[in-house]
């Protein structure tokens, strides 16, 4: 019981570990793209004041949604569907808090709809890989090149 709740713990801390990565990446990479694979200063310094909020926000929100109660095995099209959601909802909140405090002056807008949609291939990916691995590693092979009719053998049945 005890092992089983530290796996648990482990797995959690390791999925929002990877999590956090995947989102600060995610903002990084929003700021990267919309300058044209270029970073000015002043737009660093602003990434940096909001990088830690924006984090508390999108793992609050994940969390909300349940991404983080389930196993990284059985991930699934719910999942994604949660995962867009999570997003979507992350990046609403984040944009009505600025437009409350900053009136979005010297924020640029389309930061967070990359990073909305940058968040939501990046998660989604992350973790639809993890599925095909262990997938892969439990059958030896992916399940759209396996070929059933050699593997298992069938036996009529009449009922």
């Amino acid at each position: 019981m005890f092992n089983l709740k530290l796996k648990f713990k482990k797995n959690l801390f390791l999925l929002l570990f990877a999590d956090v990565i995947l989102f600060t990446i995610s903002y990084g990479c929003s700021y990267i793209l919309r300058f044209d694979l270029e970073f000015p200063y002043f737009y660093y310094l602003i990434f940096k004041k909001t990088l830690i909020p924006i984090l508390a926000i999108k793992i609050l929100i994940f969390y909300y949604f349940g991404l983080y109660r389930g196993m990284w095995r059985y991930t699934s099209l719910k999942d994604l569907g949660n995962i867009i959601k999570a997003s979507i909802s992350s990046s609403s909140l984040i944009i009505i808090l600025i437009l409350i405090t900053h009136r979005f002056q010297g924020y640029p807008r389309s930061v967070f709809l990359l990073d909305c949609l940058l968040t939501i291939f990046l998660i989604g990916g992350f973790r639809l890989g993890i599925r095909l691995t262990l997938q892969y590693k439990k059958q030896g092979t992916f399940s759209w090149k396996r070929k059933d009719n050699i593997q298992c053998k069938r036996k009529n049945v009449l009922i």
